[in-house]
C-alpha cells in the first residue's frame, strides 16, 4: 500500500543539518532525516534506493554521492518522539570551501517511481563558530527511546 500511497519526498527540517562529527573546527559531515509522504503529509515507510549529492551553491562543485539499495534504506527506518524516517549520518567525502551547500535526495522505488527534494544547508566552515545547530550530535538521539536514570 505505501508504493501507491506515496506522492512525495521530503527532509525532516529540524533533524537535517550539518555537524561536526570529530570534535575539530568545521562540520564534517550531514545529518538528514528523509520522509516519503502521501497526499495528506502523512509520512509513508517506503524503502527503495536513495542516492543523495551534496554541492556547493556556488559553482556547484561536487562534495559528495551517496547511493543505498532498498535493504540499506529499509535498516535506517527510525519512528522516535520526534516523527519517523529514514536516518542517513553522511560523512564529507570532499570538505565543502563555502558555507553553504545544496542537498539533493532522490528515491527510486521499486516499482521505478522516483522522489526528489532538495534543501540548502549552512557548512561552519573550519575556523567559524557556530551560532545554532539544526543537527547537534551532543543532543540525544531523538530516535532512540530514552534510557532509565
Amino acid at each position: 500500500d505505501a508504493v501507491f500511497s506515496a506522492v512525495g519526498l521530503r527532509f525532516r527540517n529540524l533533524l537535517t543539518g550539518t555537524l561536526d562529527r570529530d570534535g575539530k573546527p568545521g562540520d564534517d559531515a550531514v545529518n538528514v532525516v528523509i520522509e516519503p509522504h502521501d497526499a495528506d503529509g502523512r509520512t509513508v515507510k517506503l524503502p527503495g534506493v536513495i542516492r543523495f549529492d551534496l554541492v556547493e551553491t556556488d559553482g556547484l562543485r561536487p562534495v559528495g554521492h551517496w547511493e543505498f539499495t532498498a535493504e540499506e534504506t529499509r535498516e535506517r527506518w527510525r519512528n522516535g518522539l520526534v516523527g519517523e524516517g529514514f536516518v542517513f549520518r553522511l560523512d564529507w567525502q570532499t570538505p565543502p570551501q563555502t558555507d553553504r551547500v545544496l542537498l539533493q535526495a532522490e528515491l527510486t522505488t521499486v516499482d521505478g517511481r522516483r522522489f526528489t527534494a532538495t534543501r540548502e544547508l549552512t557548512v561552519e566552515l573550519a575556523g567559524e563558530k557556530r551560532l545554532s545547530s539544526v543537527a547537534d550530535p551532543s543532543i540525544a538521539d531523538p530516535f532512540s527511546p530514552a534510557e532509565p536514570e
